[in-house]
């Protein structure tokens, strides 16, 4: 709505089932390019804000299952390249807000399940490069605030 959008190119795909969804308002995007892929699978979501965005490349992908949820609200940013990935399972979140990102490249990767979550507001950023991982498990967190970076 307002502007948002979904692209897919070269394969890209976005998929919802069984009560999953990706929401996109005000500008918000998500774009998937050259195999990368948004899975939202039991009831799982992706939301898109205010010209957040999330954008998978080169077969990164972003996962949500069995609740869990990815939110990008005011600017804030997920960026998935060369394998990088982004996984929330059974409650578990990343949210972005204020430009906040989450960036993983090179076959690194945000994992959060049983309600762990991974939080980046007012220019905070988690950044995964070469292989590295943040991983939030049984309600661990991370939270990165005023252009604090992990």
């Amino acid at each position: 709505m307002d502007g948002g959008s979904v692209s897919c190119m070269d394969g890209g795909s976005v998929s919802c089932m069984d009560g999953g969804s990706v929401s996109c308002m005000d500008g918000g995007s998500v774009s998937c390019m050259d195999g990368g892929s948004v899975s939202c699978m039991d009831g799982g979501s992706v939301s898109c804000m205010d010209g957040g965005s999330v954008s998978c490349m080169d077969g990164g992908s972003v996962s949500c299952m069995d609740g869990g949820s990815v939110s990008y609200m005011d600017g804030g940013s997920v960026s998935c390249m060369d394998g990088g990935s982004v996984s929330c399972m059974d409650g578990g979140s990343v949210s972005c807000m204020d430009g906040g990102s989450v960036s993983c490249m090179d076959g690194g990767s945000v994992s959060c399940m049983d309600g762990g979550s991974v939080s980046c507001m007012d220019g905070g950023s988690v950044s995964c490069m070469d292989g590295g991982s943040v991983s939030c498990m049984d309600g661990g967190r991370v939270s990165c605030m005023d252009g604090g970076s992990v």
